[in-house]
Order: structure tokens, then C-alpha cells, then sequence
């Protein structure tokens, strides 16, 4: 993942398979960069991501993946954070220690 000024995300993802996948976070905020959202479509990146997903072994939830590509934050990296908890991915604060 990149952030634009924490206004704009961009996520790349691969499988071992060769599958590949990109997705933009914050569209709303893209367009006042004029950063061309239509190279980036929803429903790609939303079956790219859960197909990454399972390839993993993870379990993902598509409509939340669906709303955080479409969704909007003020920060890109909230979004992220939603992203990688609705393709299955837990979060953990940072310093937490499980041991």
C-alpha cells in the first residue's frame, strides 16, 4: 500500500498463482487530485481482493470489502485498516503483546 498525502490510497495485490489486483482508497478525494479513477474499477479490485483472499486462506466479507473501495475517510489509512479487517486480516494495536 501507498498513501497520498493520508488523502488517497493505492493497494497492489498478488497471488502466488500470478493473479494480480489493484484497488483506489478514497476515491472522492482522488478526483480532487485528479488521479484517474476509472483506471482503478470496483468490481476488478473487489474480485481480485477476495480471490487474493482465499488464496491465502483467509475469510473475507465482500460487501465490507465493497464498502470500503467505494467508501470515503478522511484519512486513507482508516481505510486501509477497514480493508485489511474485511478481507479477513486481524487487526493489533501497535505495542500489543499477546505473549
Amino acid at each position: 500500500m501507498a498513501f497520498l498525502d493520508s488523502d488517497v490510497g493505492f493497494v497492489e495485490g498478488a497471488t502466488f498463482a500470478g493473479g494480480r489486483w489493484k484497488a483506489l482508497l478514497n476515491r472522492d478525494a482522488a478526483e480532487d487530485y485528479e488521479i484517474p479513477v476509472d483506471r482503478f474499477p470496483v468490481d476488478a479490485a473487489l474480485a481480485g481482493a477476495l480471490d487474493w483472499a482465499a488464496a491465502g486462506g483467509l475469510t473475507a466479507d465482500p460487501e465490507a470489502v465493497r464498502a470500503v473501495l467505494t467508501g470515503s475517510e478522511a484519512f486513507a489509512e482508516d481505510l486501509a485498516e477497514r480493508l485489511l479487517g474485511a478481507l479477513g486480516i486481524e487487526s493489533a494495536a501497535p505495542g500489543e503483546d499477546d505473549a
